[in-house]
This record gives structure tokens, sequence and C-alpha cells, in this order.
């Protein structure tokens, strides 16, 4: 048996798409939309880059809605373009018939997407966020007394902080900068992301929610939204972090300055605000080019700062915290004991009290 996820047109009934059995179908009724539920829930969010984060997470979920697993296993990106979009135009809808279909069934369809998410291998932040994006969503409803439950009960993962903060050398970010042609448009932009991303340690929502007018190079600053803030800061910049944002404006030439620091310079999405997305796969590709890695991208360039901090300073944790804008000082002990392979030391040690010498052995038995 096949449910299906039907749009009304009156008495028309346009049929989107099918899903397998065990699903849900969620039939939309638009005249009974009294509520905008996704555009209650996305104007809490004060960053630009957090409703658009938001808003991806609630799509991906309702492509398994609607469509099921095999959507992901859908082949060439113009037909899975076309059912995000189809998905995405549908958002408001969607949110408002999924806390209509009872405790129950949206708790089967949170586990099974919890589970899907595991299966396909994404990792545990991004398993957690897209849980968190969907309970969200639900919690809004309750709010607004659009259903009397919630999704507390889909647990997330445990995640185990900073595996791996060690990162990359100078040596190999600076050969990444090499394959940048800084005097071309392009490469005068990503040139100064990749200052901005070593030197001051921003993160890609830091970096692309920045507007012009957010540049003082008289000051030689630069404010930001940091994570989990409500207001701007003001952070210092370098000689050459002013420089590369100046040569990248001079390039830019016509620019307003409400408008953002970091564009788009392709044909579609000329002069709009480049996304977090795009600045990822910028950095990916430079390191691809320069044989670093091929999971390398811009947080990672944070870690590898903090890193090289650590080691030029021999473990100045106060400094690597001011760089980094962690609360918690304790976090930058996470980087400080990769820094120093401490478990990498005391197998070493141990290893000593177990190891022979082949010569020594022969001697004995001879």
């Amino acid at each position: 048996m096949l449910y299906v996820f039907r749009r009304s047109y009156g008495k028309n009934w346009a049929y989107v798409g099918t899903i397998p059995s065990g699903l849900v179908r969620l039939e939309i009724d638009e005249s009974a939309v009294d509520v905008d539920l996704l555009r209650a829930v996305l104007v809490e969010k004060t960053k630009p880059s957090t409703r658009e984060g938001y808003t991806k997470d609630l799509v991906d979920f309702f492509l398994f809605v609607t469509q099921g697993e095999s959507v992901y296993e859908i082949e060439g990106p113009k037909r899975k373009s076309e059912i995000k979009a189809q998905v995405k135009g549908e958002l408001s809808r969607l949110s408002q018939s999924f806390v209509g279909i009872g405790r129950l069934k949206a708790l089967e369809l949170a586990a099974r997407y919890r589970e899907c998410m595991m299966q396909r291998g994404l990792q545990a932040n991004t398993i957690n966020r897209r849980l968190s994006a969907v309970k969200s969503m639900v919690r809004m409803a309750r709010r607004l007394e659009m259903c009397d439950w919630t999704l507390a009960e889909v647990d997330g993962l445990t995640v185990k902080p900073y595996r791996d903060t060690r990162g990359i050398t100078a040596s190999q970010f600076r050969l990444m900068m090499v394959f940048v042609n800084r005097f071309s448009l392009a490469g005068a932009r990503d040139f100064a992301m990749l200052t901005l991303l070593w030197e001051a340690g921003l993160r890609r929502s830091e970096l692309v929610g920045c507007d012009v007018r957010h540049f003082d190079s008289e000051q030689k600053r630069l404010s930001i939204l940091g994570k989990g803030r409500n207001e701007r800061e003001w952070i210092d910049l370098t000689e050459s972090g002013v420089l590369a944002i100046s040569e990248w404006l001079e390039l830019r030439e016509v620019y307003g300055l409400t408008e953002p620091l970091f564009i788009s310079l392709d044909r579609a999405n000329w002069g709009s605000r480049l996304s977090g997305t795009s600045v990822y796969r910028i950095v990916r590709a430079l390191a691809k080019k320069a044989g670093v890695s091929e999971n390398f991208g811009p947080h990672k360039v944070r870690h590898s700062g903090t890193t090289t901090y650590l080691e030029m300073t021999g473990g100045d944790l106060r400094g690597a915290q001011a760089y980094s804008r962690h609360a918690n000082l304790n976090t930058l002990k996470f980087y400080d004991d990769n820094r120093k392979q401490l478990q990498k030391k005391v197998s070493a040690k141990l290893a000593e009290t177990i190891s022979w010498k082949k010569n020594t052995d022969e001697s004995a038995n001879e």
C-alpha cells in the first residue's frame, strides 16, 4: 500500500509524490492554514544563518517524511534540487500538517528519521542539530496551542567534543593560499576570507554575517555576531587582514555599506550574501588542490589556528581563548591535550616496558 503526499487546489488534487507504506499521509488544505508555524519558529532566530540552517534541516526532515528513504538514493543533482525546492515551497503547510497527525505517529517518524540519518553515516552533531530543529517546530506548535505534545522523548546522540583538533600546520595552510589568485575578483574575495578564517579564527556564520559597514579600516577592526550572541562585538584585525579586505573591496568597486561584505559571484546569484555552504566548498576545494585533506573545512581552520598558536606559545590558553572566543576555558584544554599527544606519549612509555631487541635476544640464545 502506498500513501501519497498531496496538495489541494480547490476541488482538484495534484499528486506530488509517493512514500513507502508505514510513513504518513500529509493532506495539505491551504484554506486550513491560519497560523504560519514555520514563520513563528524562524522569527525567534536572530541570525540569518541560523534561520537558513533551520530551514535546511526542516526541508531534509520533510523530504524523509514525504518521500521516504529512497529520496537519498535519487541520482542526478537536478532531480534532487527539484524535489527539495518542491518541499521547501510547501514547508509552512507541511509543518502545520505534521503537528496535526498526533503524538504517536510523530514520535515514530522522528525516531525513524533519526535511524535513517545514522544509517547514512551522518555525524552526531548533524543528527542532533536536525532533530533539534524538528523539536523546536513542535514546541512552538504547542506554545501556539496547535498541539498538546512534544518530541522530548526522541533523544539525540552522545557527542564526544573535539576528538581531533590538531588540524593542519601553518605551512600547509599557506600552501592553500598559494592556489588563490588574489588579483582576480573571486581570488581577492577568497584570499580575504582565508585570511580572516586563519588570523581571526572566524566561524563561517560570523564571516558571512558581516556587511561592508561592519569593516572599519581606520580602526583596523571588524564587527561580528558571535556564536550564541545577540549583540555584535568588535574584533581587532592585523595589517594583513585589513589589506586583504581592502583589496577585495577595491576590485569589487561598487557596493553599499549595508550590502554583504562577502558576496556570491556566480551569474545566477551575483551580489547576494555568500552562504556558509559556499564558504565550505571554497575552502574544501583549495585544501584538495593543496593536497591537504578532502574533509578540510572552515571550522578546521579555527582548530588549526588555535593549535598553531598553542604550539608557538607553549600552551597560552588565555591567548587561545581570546582568539577562538570560547566561553569556557576548559574547551581549550582539549586542544592543548591533542597538541601534546599525551596518549601517544603514554603508549610509547608503556611500550618500552615490554619491548625486546632482536640482537639481544639472539645473543642470549647463543
